[in-house]
């Protein structure tokens, strides 16, 4: 197999930069599809979070975008490219914060990318419907259960401190879905 390290993680502020033009396109094609949501990392310099109390206080980070147009789900968006063998990676940590939110809530997570390989540039401006990919998180997390998930080791941000050896997940290509796809799907399903 071929090497699946991605190459990036080399500029904090780029990066973040990033980040939030694609999570507002994400919010801009929601609402052209007749969505209303919430964006909340935008305009934050720590992630957002949710917390709760046991013994000691804990803390969870947030998906990045809440669609409250009925049932409601939750998006962790990423402006990325499958690799070369066509899979999508996730860092574990990033996993268990999702999987324990939609654990929590009841409520549907996808992660969704915004692959830039099909408009051939990273930084090509384009917002098109048939370049957003989504999946469920609980079935990515069965994946890794299954064996169907590849992990890997690679570099990542975490609190903003570059770390060079971050466990993660890859999944192939085959278990996302057209994001667009997927709203008539939930707004049909009973609730």
């Amino acid at each position: 197999m071929a090497d699946i390290t991605p190459a990036h993680c080399t500029d904090l502020a780029e990066n973040r930069n990033i980040g939030k033009e694609w999570e507002r396109n994400f919010c801009l094609l929601a609402a052209r599809h007749g969505r209303m949501f919430t964006p909340h990392q935008i305009g934050r310099s720590r992630s957002a979070a949710a917390h709760w109390r046991d013994d000691k206080w804990h803390s969870l980070m947030l998906p990045d975008i809440t669609i409250w147009t009925r049932p409601g789900e939750h998006h962790e968006v990423k402006h990325k490219s499958p690799t070369g063998n066509g899979l999508y990676g996730l860092e574990h940590y990033r996993l268990v914060a999702l999987k324990r939110f939609a654990d929590e809530t009841g409520q549907t997570v996808f992660y969704t990318i915004h692959n830039w390989a099909r408009l051939g540039d990273r930084n090509s401006k384009e917002n098109r419907d048939e370049d957003w990919d989504t999946a469920n998180v609980q079935a990515l997390w069965r994946a890794t259960k299954a064996g169907t998930a590849k992990s890997s080791r690679f570099p990542s941000w975490v609190n903003g401190q570059k770390m060079s050896d971050i466990d993660g997940w890859y999944w192939p290509i085959r278990f996302f879905k057209p994001l667009v796809s997927i709203w008539p799907e939930l707004q049909a399903a009973p609730g």
